[in-house]
């Protein structure tokens, strides 16, 4: 009977909204051309009339006229903004005077539905007519590197209503540009909007995760997490960015914690823009003109991420249900038996008495755990980080999911409810109908709350538990096309409509955050699966929540592989998903559980399948455990070369995993490319991603490439097809490349003492390193060890400098990379080595060399803590 009156309730509430929001439509109904000032705005005249600004004193505003219009120039460093006097108009131009962004003609202004591109215009009230456009500039004046420009607002509908729009530019930087613009003269404000326009040729990369494509040309992104669909009827995305990056050459981010849209063409093919629900809206311009640089700019505003803990980089083991310890003992046992290197076990729900006590679930008998800090100890001495899941949720009742937890759990949630400590939904429900029943949102705006939270949360991190995987996180300010209106969720005196969505997600990784650091010396994990701009500095990976186990392009592998490309351009280096997808998950599918995995083991976060990893030989058949086997190797060796990459990331924001646009960006052909991506600068991936695929269209930019398995050399730019049975994934390195890798004896990165289990600690004095000598390159470890490959005629060195130990090095070079073959001597740093005639021989010996010439494998080694090895 309570739930059939709490959705009685709902629907009620629900109708209610709906009604009016029918009757008061804000934006969606009314459309009509912004009228103008000018009987001739043609845009191609805007270029001419730059040479015009001979004299930008404000004293002469009133000699304007329609046939010699008058403009302002503001320098912004290596970019400037131009601004015509009346009617307004504004280009920002690049540093040789190439047009990065120009604004709208009035007359060529979109209908108002549902995205207004007006020349920097807002929304007044709540009405769609209520639209005013920027008109003409009134004044201006310059303090330093700021400028204010004071400009009359014309109301789109009626001529005679006039309001006043303040722009502010500053020059942040020489190759940033900040702007901000706010309204005076109307009493409520509810929307701002930016409005340029579109050229045939531009493109447009980024804007959070995306499933769809990695080219947001002709796309409309909603900016806020929310439910249901978005305007496009798609499920809404858990990690909107409003930032991108341009073929031209420019990156833009709108620095706004509100609910906001972004139009790249989707309504119209000559237009694109933004609007934000907010009371100021500020924009931000950064010049590159290369990706990465614009990426670092940005990251200079928002943050930089961390760098991840060692055993993050290595191979993560979950199941989605734990049903008692035994289980997970048995796990961390048959992971080193099966020979399937693995530095993580994170339980999942449930593990609590009920949701959420952090409290084990855990008795002498008959619970779901005998003796949990037992488990703990026994993973950590098996080589094995230790996280939990966790959602926002409490529940006054909990489910019995597993033996032994606790149905009534009103104590905890009637205390939290009567300090309040909890959400309310329109101030008349709590309990909300999630995943695990119904349960209630803690208010962590509320820092009473917050405390009380991390004092239940310290009760299992006292245990020693890395952290947490954090569940859910999308409820709050919920858009009015998911199943709450946008202020459904009353926070108190602690929210604010117009940024709550925003701060509550911030507040619920930060409590988790702050806490896996204070009790791991700063090497706890948080994982997330909604993120807002700017939380990159405070989470380790981004897992996109349930992808389908499918091959659909709408939330299957392929559009996995498209959301950490798109997501890695926000400044978040570290994505992954569960292994074959979660939704529907399909174990009779092994041909997707290959294809999958092989892609994993060529990004950051590699996560188990959703049954745990030890269904690759309880369930599927041969050859699926082999396949799993050799791609958990390969991910837990390429750790140094992500680590090295991570520290790049630390201190540029830069993407590890990169799409081509952001390195060939002068190459079209790219921004098609959805699917194939850089590992870091040297290695391109090209998944397979459709059913039944077993021939792979390859793309090779314009650089020499090496196939990462044959060694086949080819020249691009170059298009073709290729063989690629079930277990493989296309992988070339580019020429010039130096590839890091651990020893494949390790099984861990966890550190752990007990001799049975090799750690990366272990053998820190073992490193492999893969050459592909062409010209001069260059690679520097995570240690500050800095390799230098230099490759002159049939011969190359590398030198070694900076290492903080002596190593021994075993090297793999591929001459063809330079059209060359068998050396004729190899000497290191203490002088001649000894040639061998097979591998075997070779790899028994402390060092020597042995060139292989069917695979065309050229194997070095020898042990020093700095110098030159020379082929000749």
């Amino acid at each position: 009977m309570k739930s059939f009156r709490l959705l009685i309730v709902i629907l009620l509430i629900s109708f209610g909204f709906l009604l009016v929001s029918c009757g008061s439509d804000d934006d969606d109904d009314d459309s009509g051309n912004a009228p103008t000032d000018d009987d001739d705005n043609d845009n191609d005249d805007n270029d001419d009339n730059n040479d015009d600004n001979d004299d930008n004193d404000n004293d002469d505003n009133d000699d304007n006229d329609d046939t010699t219009p008058e403009w302002l120039t503001i320098p912004a460093g290596q970019m400037s903004v131009h601004i015509r006097l009346n009617p307004y108009y504004l280009e920002i131009l690049g540093p040789d005077s190439q047009t990065l962004l120009a604004t709208n003609e009035p007359e060529k202004a979109l209908n108002l539905s549902p995205m207004p591109f007006l020349p920097h215009g807002f929304q007044a009230g709540n009405f769609g007519d209520n639209w005013y456009y920027a008109a003409e500039v009134l004044d201006w004046s310059q303090d330093g590197d700021t400028w204010t420009v004071n400009v009359r607002a014309v109301n789109t509908q009626e001529r005679n209503r006039e309001a006043g729009l303040t722009l502010i530019f500053e020059k942040a930087a020489d190759n940033h540009l900040v702007f901000s613009t706010t309204a005076t003269g109307v009493e409520e404000v509810k929307y701002y909007s930016g409005g340029y326009r579109l050229d045939a040729d531009e493109h447009f990369f980024g804007l959070g995760l995306q499933y769809d494509d990695i080219d947001q040309r002709g796309k409309i992104r909603t900016m806020f997490v929310g439910l249901g669909v978005d305007l496009t009827d798609q499920i809404q995305n858990h990690a909107p960015m409003p930032f991108y990056f341009s073929s031209r050459g420019y990156g833009l981010f709108v620095e706004d914690k509100g609910r906001g849209y972004f139009d790249m063409g989707y309504t119209r093919d000559d237009a694109y823009g933004y609007k934000y629900y907010t009371d100021r809206l500020t924009t931000h311009v950064f010049w590159g003109p290369a990706p990465l640089d614009i990426i670092e700019n940005y990251t200079g505003v928002t943050g930089r991420p961390p760098m991840n803990p060692d055993y993050l980089f290595g191979h993560l083991h979950w199941r989605n249900v734990n049903n008692s310890e035994s289980e997970v003992y048995a796990d961390a046992d048959a992971l080193r038996e099966h020979g399937i290197p693995t530095s993580s076990i994170m339980v999942d729900a449930p593990w609590q008495t009920s949701y959420s006590t952090f409290v084990f679930n855990e008795c002498p008998s008959g619970c779901q755990f005998s003796d949990a800090q037992a488990v703990i100890d026994y993973v950590h001495d098996q080589g094995y980080a230790f996280y939990l899941w966790t959602a926002e949720f409490v529940n006054r009742v909990s489910p019995v999911e597993v033996p032994g937890m606790i149905e009534d759990n009103s104590a905890q949630f009637n205390f939290a409810k009567d300090n309040g400590y909890l959400v309310s939904i329109l101030g008349l429900l709590y309990e909300y109908p999630w995943w695990h029943d119904n349960g209630a949102m803690v208010n962590f705006l509320n820092p009473n709350a917050y405390t009380w939270y991390q004092d239940l949360v310290r009760n299992v991190m006292n245990m020693g538990v890395q952290g947490f995987k954090m569940d859910g996180g999308e409820y709050i300010g919920a858009d009015t096309l998911g199943l709450w209106p946008a202020n459904a969720f009353n926070l108190g005196d602690f929210g604010d409509a117009m940024t709550e969505q925003y701060e509550y997600k911030w507040a619920y990784h930060q409590l988790f955050w702050e806490l896996a650091q204070e009790y791991n010396g700063g090497l706890g994990v948080c994982t997330v699966r909604t993120a807002v701009w700017g939380e990159q500095t405070h989470i380790n990976y981004f897992w996109p929540g349930d992808m389908e186990s499918d091959w659909s392009f709408a939330l299957g592998l392929p559009a996995d592989i498209i959301g950490g490309l798109t997501l890695g351009t926000a400044g978040f280096p570290y994505y992954g998903s569960n292994d074959g997808g979660f939704a529907s998950y399909d174990a009779d599918d092994p041909q997707l559980l290959m294809r999958w995995t092989a892609h994993s083991a060529f990004r950051p976060i590699f996560e188990s399948p959703k049954n745990g990893a030890q269904e690759v030989w309880e369930h599927y058949a041969a050859p699926m455990e082999d396949v799993y086997r050799r791609y958990a190797v390969i991910h837990t060796r390429l750790f140094p070369y992500m680590k090295a990459y991570a520290r790049e990331a630390t201190l540029t924001g830069h993407p590890i995993m990169r799409m081509l646009p952001l390195v060939y960006l002068d190459d079209t052909i790219t921004y098609d490319r959805n699917w194939d991506y850089l590992l870091g600068d040297w290695l391109l991936v090209e998944p397979v991603y459709l059913h039944d695929q077993f021939e792979r269209d390859i793309y090779l930019p314009a650089d020499r490439w090496v196939d990462y398995w044959t060694n086949e050399v080819y020249d691009g730019p170059d298009n073709f097809t290729r063989d690629v049975p079930q277990e493989d994934i296309p992988v070339y390195a580019k020429a010039g490349a130096i590839i890091p890798l651990l020893d494949p004896s390790v099984e861990t990165l966890w550190p752990t003492d007990n001799p049975e289990v090799i750690d990366h600690t272990d053998v820190a004095d073992l490193l492999w390193v893969e050459l592909y000598p062409y010209g001069n390159s260059s690679f520097t470890l995570e240690d500050d060890t800095a390799f230098a490959l230099a490759q002159s005629g049939g011969g190359f060195t590398l030198t070694v400098s900076g290492a903080p130990l002596a190593r021994t090095y075993s090297l793999r070079a591929v001459p063809a990379t330079y059209d060359g073959g068998a050396p004729s001597t190899v000497t290191g740093p203490a002088g001649a080595l000894t040639e061998y005639a097979s591998y075997v021989e070779w790899d028994a010996a402390a060092s020597g060399w042995f060139y292989d010439s069917t695979a065309g494998n050229l194997w070095i080694r020898d042990t020093f803590l700095a110098g030159t090895v020379t082929v000749d």
